[in-house]
């Protein structure tokens, strides 16, 4: 992995480009199943929930979801290596996913009237 600051004439870092081997896409992409399994089973286990006890998960509630600490390290590593100092909309439409979760675990445990 090589990693580099993008400045522009000014010096200012403007950005982050960063190149992966075809061995580490290849790794990269080991880990998003090893991540979606653990989203839905953590969307499952979270309306077995609101099943049970009839409560709706808000927004800024956590919902659970266990990932072996092997794929968090790996995970932590790499956000590490790629984190940029500054707030920015990076995260907005992971965001909004999670948002969209929280509205089918809401809305699929709802009673019918």
């Amino acid at each position: 992995m090589k990693i580099q600051d993008v400045k522009k004439e000014c010096a200012a870092i403007v950005g982050l480009s960063i190149e992966f081997s075809n061995s580490e896409i290849s790794s990269i992409s080991n880990l998003l199943p090893v991540i979606e399994n653990s989203i839905q089973a953590g969307i499952k286990n979270a309306r077995d929930f609101v099943d049970e006890n009839g409560e709706q998960y808000r927004k800024e509630e956590k919902i659970y979801a266990s990932v072996d600490l092997k794929t968090l390290k790996r995970v932590n590593w790499l956000l590490a290596r790629m984190t940029m100092r500054e707030d920015s909309g990076l995260f907005n439409d992971a965001d909004k996913d999670f948002e969209e979760c929280v509205n089918y675990i809401n809305n699929a445990t709802l009673p019918n009237p």
